[in-house]
């Protein structure tokens, strides 16, 4: 079976996200939507929310951040 990656609309998507992160094992507040955006807005970049799927399970969460 495949990975598909999907990414997330951090301004609608951030309650899906954050149940995602408080599922995880080893995450950590800091990778909570409110979080990453204070981070992305203070470096002025832009972020995007990506999650590996495996069939309908959420198998990895992937927040990328870049400047232009």
């Amino acid at each position: 079976m495949s990975i598909e990656v999907t990414e997330l609309d951090a301004a609608t998507d951030r309650e899906e996200w954050n149940r995602y992160v408080d599922r995880g094992k080893r995450t950590n507040p800091f990778y909570r939507t409110e979080a990453l955006a204070l981070q992305a807005e203070d470096t002025d970049t832009t972020l995007h929310l990506l999650a590996g799927f495996k069939g309908q399970e959420p198998i990895g969460l992937f927040p990328v951040s870049y400047t232009h």
